[in-house]
């Protein structure tokens, strides 16, 4: 009997160290889950390498955003000889990267390049738009709406990213999400604006609209308002024509001015 007592005895310990041990290596299964998920994965992430090519694809996105797109062919952006001082006081040729043929004189900066290219730009979307059918028009602006839903929903699941690491105490994951939704809601925003411009052919004005319509349009990523409320359509519009006419007034006066 005692024999029989001891080896029940024994029995049940290992039964006991057996549940523990498997206790135990669960725990640190999950342990280790939450740690791939939490910290191995976001830091791997955001390792150095991974930041270096980031910010290398931004700085190349920052210069294109920088860039004026040529407003014949829109594939291609304006260039001039590089080798030519931006602090040249004359004017030299700018041409479209694309070879579309396009060409502008202007001085050799940007800013000047942008101001050059507005009248041309503004009549060649009139044209554009005149030629196309209300078929084509309605395309452009469903393409423009879903790009933007499509960044919209991006800036929710960036948020979601954002809050999840933010119960992980990852601080500087935190920011950087919170940055990286920043910049995805404001490409929601600008393709919102830009259907918006298609729809009203407020396209190319030398005064952009985009204040106007982002603090007087009833509704930011839908044109359901534009048919159904004409008042504030026309209140839009007459905001945009009038700055639009100031614009040409106060060009007009730099013109004398400059004579």
């Amino acid at each position: 009997m005692t024999a029989n007592n001891q080896d029940s005895q024994d029995r049940e310990i290992d039964d006991l160290l057996l549940r523990k041990q498997r206790l135990v290596d669960r725990i640190n299964q999950k342990k280790g889950k939450r740690h791939w998920l939490f910290k191995k994965m976001p830091m791997k992430a955001s390792s150095l390498e991974t930041l270096s090519n980031s910010t290398e694809e931004l700085i190349k996105t920052f210069k294109a955003a920088n860039s004026v797109v040529c407003p014949k062919c829109s594939h291609g952006i304006l260039m001039c000889d590089n080798e030519i001082n931006r602090n040249y006081p004359g004017k030299v040729e700018w041409w479209c990267s694309a070879n579309c043929g396009f060409k502008v004189f202007s001085e050799p900066t940007f800013k000047a390049v942008r101001e050059a290219v507005k009248a041309p730009a503004y009549y060649i979307a009139q044209e554009r738009l005149a030629s196309m059918t209300p078929e084509d028009i309605e395309k452009i602006i469903k393409e423009h709406q879903y790009k933007s839903k499509l960044f919209r929903t991006a800036t929710y699941g960036f948020l979601f990213m954002a809050i999840w690491q933010l119960f992980s105490q990852q601080w500087f994951l935190v920011i950087q999400w919170l940055i990286i939704m920043t910049l995805a809601y404001l490409f929601a925003l600008k393709w919102a604006y830009r259907a918006w411009q298609i729809k009203s052919k407020n396209i190319h004005l030398k005064h952009s609209p985009f204040t106007g319509w982002l603090f007087n349009a009833p509704k930011w990523f839908s044109l359901n308002w534009y048919d159904e409320n004409e008042e504030k359509r026309m209140q839009l519009q007459k905001l945009v024509d009038e700055n639009e006419e100031y614009a040409n007034r106060k060009e007009s006066q730099q013109g004398g001015q400059g004579q």
